[in-house]
């Protein structure tokens, strides 16, 4: 088979990296979210989900936008070989951060029962007590785990987030045997995880930079805001993205808060079936945001070298693999969303089902553009980013308030679906104006597969819905916590098995229609050269159904 381009390799082995950790990242995150749905009150989960929803958007704020452009400036200071910078930066990064995060932190505490009062709920005030201190360790958490992430070691900075992810399952089991499952279990649990994952976050972010001979140069006033002075601009602009986007997908859940037409004990239980199936969604983007962890270091380095063509071939191939994956997952959330719901969470959260639904739509239309997005944001074209951000807040709010009082979640998810089909259109239209990079026939087969695939769903749901009915009973839910996990791991087995269905339908249907180019058996061919698969046999497929774009 032909050789593949040493970028191509890089972005295999680096997704390889990213996709295990946010698998791994996504099934402790399953768990978490099983034990809330399950051990506390929707009240309780809805009124955590909107702190965070209030805080997300001033969290923004708190690094003046340099954690944005480390995934920008770091691999470019080190493509050219100064190192220097990349220190300068990280310090930096972590005093004029440090010292804004504090601030806003002290600004939740002291206001955190105006903001409460105002919402008419009691229990927020804590919860945004502990999003506030939050806040202040979640920057360092994020500016060390950005810096790794720029430095493409993308393996450590997946341990590090998946040692917080998984320490905020067992803390929050601790509370709740330790206080009950109340709200200060998921509050303790939560920040507790976070204290901890940012002390570790500092030990590995100190051994890249010995890893990579980044010496811990003594820097003086006026060298930091030299430093400011080149990245704060940039790094301004892009916090202003940041703020916008933390706006424009956490404004669904504070207008829930402020419109709904319910009682505050209903409005929270109303966030929380939305939360989950905002949860549940995120799936989608697992393949995309693990290429970009990537693709945004990768790209930055190759515009530094000027190497532009490369860039667009490179985007050109990882589209494509981007549909390939998306696909599946997309197809089985809209043929079984209220039935999903409730075996995950329990058919109180069942009512979530049109919502899932249209986000699983809308978060499909988003993911596709995620490439085009990345190639834009690698040549810093801020001015984009800008666009499509306030576009997105701007058609997510004025939806949400025409559609949530008559709606509720069901207009909310629409609202947001709408801003996701808008976006992606504004990046599309701008990476081919800019880079010539658009969309083309081939990245329609794996499209027309999935529709395809669909359909066989959708007839044969109520067959596939009545042998999964059969199995789940032959595990009776316990009401301890061992009966509880193990009824969830066969449901999650299920949900596997449905899974596994829609892949098998889809990838049939790709193989038919040729849907597979030539470059795709030859990646798939160096992904498996260390398994006992035979290349010939990898061959053979490629000559029966490989198309012949590349």
């Amino acid at each position: 088979m032909e050789c593949i381009k040493s970028e191509h390799k890089e972005v295999a082995k680096g997704t390889f990296w990213s996709l295990a950790g946010m698998f791994a990242i996504k099934f402790s995150s399953f768990i978490y979210t099983v034990i809330l749905a399950r051990m506390f009150t929707q009240g309780d989960i809805g009124t955590f989900n909107l702190a965070l929803s209030i805080m997300y958007p001033l969290s923004i704020l708190a690094d003046w936008g340099i954690n944005s452009a480390f995934s920008r400036y770091v691999p470019y200071y080190y493509g050219k070989g100064n190192k220097k910078k990349v220190n300068g930066l990280l310090k930096t990064a972590y005093t004029a951060s440090g010292f804004t995060s504090f601030l806003l932190m002290i600004g939740l505490l002291v206001f955190s029962g105006s903001i409460a009062e105002y919402f008419g709920n009691d229990d927020l005030q804590i919860a945004l007590q502990t999003v506030g201190i939050f806040l202040f360790v979640f920057t360092f958490f994020t500016l060390n785990s950005s810096f790794l992430g720029g430095m493409k070691n993308i393996k450590d900075s997946n341990v590090v987030q998946n040692i917080q992810n998984l320490l905020k399952l067992v803390l929050t089991l601790g509370f709740v045997f330790i206080i009950g499952p109340t709200i200060y279990a998921i509050c303790a649990g939560f920040l507790l995880s976070y204290i901890i994952g940012a002390a570790i976050s500092f030990y590995y972010t100190k051994k890249e930079l010995k890893k990579k001979d980044i010496r811990n140069v003594p820097l003086s006033l006026k060298q930091e805001i030299e430093i400011l002075k080149e990245i704060v601009p940039f790094g301004l602009m892009l916090a202003l993205v940041s703020m916008f986007w933390a706006l424009a997908t956490n404004v669904d859940k504070i207008m829930l808060g402020l419109i709904l037409p319910l009682s505050p004990l209903q409005i929270a239980e109303t966030i929380a079936v939305y939360s989950m199936a905002l949860s549940l969604v995120t799936l989608i983007t697992v393949f995309p945001s693990a290429i970009t962890s990537i693709l945004l270091p990768l790209m930055s380095e190759m515009h530094g070298k000027n190497k532009n063509k490369e860039t667009v071939e490179l985007s050109s191939s990882v589209v494509r693999w981007n549909t390939f994956l998306l696909v599946p997952l997309t197809i089985l959330l809209i043929a079984f969303p209220s039935e999903i719901l409730g075996m995950i969470y329990g058919q109180n959260y069942a009512s979530g089902g049109i919502a899932l639904m249209v986000l699983s739509v809308g978060m499909f239309v988003r993911a596709m553009s995620t490439v085009h997005g990345t190639l834009l944001a690698s040549r810093r074209i801020v001015s984009v980013e800008i666009g499509a951000a306030i576009l997105a807040m701007a058609v997510n709010v004025t939806l949400n308030w025409i559609l949530i009082p008559s709606y509720g979640m069901a207009g909310a998810a629409f609202a947001s679906a709408a801003s996701f089909l808008a976006v992606s259109g504004l990046l599309v239209y701008y990476s081919k104006k800019i880079a010539n990079f658009g969309f083309n026939a081939e990245f329609l087969r794996p499209i027309n597969a999935g529709f395809v695939a669909l359909i066989v769903l959708v007839i044969a749901k109520d067959q596939v819905l009545s042998m999964t009915e059969n199995v789940s009973t032959l595990i009776p839910e316990g009401t301890d916590v061992g009966g509880m996990i193990l009824q969830k791991l066969a449901k999650l087995i299920i949900f596997g098995a449905l899974f596994l269905l829609a892949c098998i339908i889809y990838g049939l249907i790709l193989l038919i229609t040729k849907g597979f180019g030539k470059q795709d058996f030859e990646l798939l061919s160096a992904a498996l050269k260390k398994s006992k698969v035979p290349e010939a046999w990898l061959e053979n497929v490629q000559n029966r159904f490989g198309g012949e774009y590349v």
